[in-house]
């Protein structure tokens, strides 16, 4: 109100009085989030809702978290791996080698299972030693062709390397971009011959804090950053981005952090 007498040429404040008022009462000036207003609409709050309160496919309600594989994709370039700060003397800049493949973009796709606690520590597909799927794909976004055949790669690999009791029946959770939820895409997961089958449930929107494979991508890119080396080319990239997938661990953990509590 006092701002609007002032704008309005009532002069009761200034501007530097308002403000120190705003600070006295520990409001301070933010960035609007419509990523944030949407997460708490009405829609938004039933669909977390129903994920964690409703069986398959509507949600993931009493499915053990073993059976679940969280799917995902990201951009990554040279210049992306760039440290963007380091410490140094106040009048001094801090100066790091740089990459210029200007346009040059590797697109990730990556997905990650928990693990099978029923399993021996040693053996592929448990807790300790869980799989985990990826593929690089330069100078291109996440199209349908592309994710349906990143899809077709898990499932092809799950149908012929399957776990008894646990690859029986899969369920992949992933958000909601538009290339993951086409009829393409659909037809590839669930419309299998068999014998095992495949389900898909899509993730909240606009709550990526449901989704594990997000907190893997963060240690992955990370990764990426401690490593990489001024002579890097877009082939040295792609293989360090598969070297990293391959190191990081404890996949279950994350799971249950997202709060997939079913065993």
């Amino acid at each position: 109100m006092s701002i609007w007498i002032y704008n309005q040429g009532g002069e009761l404040y200034d501007r530097q009085t308002v403000s120190a008022r705003l600070k006295d009462l520990g409001i301070s000036k933010k960035k609007v989030s419509t990523e944030g207003y949407q997460a708490q609409s009405d829609d938004a709050q039933f669909r977390v809702h129903a994920f964690f309160d409703y069986p398959p496919p509507l949600g993931i309600n009493g499915v053990p978290r073993r059976k679940l594989i969280d799917v995902d994709e990201f951009g990554i370039t040279l210049e992306k791996c760039n440290r963007t700060g380091g410490w140094a003397f106040k009048v001094f800049r801090v100066r790091t080698d740089g990459h210029y493949h200007h346009g040059a973009k590797i697109t990730v796709l990556f997905a990650i299972e928990p693990g099978d606690p029923r399993l021996a520590p040693g053996v592929r597909g448990s807790v300790q030693r869980p799989r985990r799927w990826i593929r690089c794909v330069r100078n291109s976004g996440t199209t349908t062709f592309i994710f349906r055949d990143f899809c077709n790669y898990i499932c092809t690999d799950i149908e012929q390397n399957g776990i008894p009791g646990t690859d029986d029946h899969r369920i992949f959770i992933w958000d909601n971009l538009q290339a993951h939820h086409s009829a393409y895409v659909h037809q590839t997961v669930t419309g299998r011959a068999g014998p095992r089958r495949f389900t898909i449930v899509a993730r909240p929107p606009y709550h990526p804090k449901f989704g594990p494979i997000e907190y893997k991508i963060c240690e992955l890119t990370n990764i990426l950053r401690k490593r990489k080396q001024p002579d890097w080319t877009m082939r040295r990239l792609e293989r360090e981005i598969v070297l990293a997938a391959h190191s990081i661990t404890t996949f279950d953990s994350t799971f249950v952090h997202c709060g997939y509590q079913w065993v």
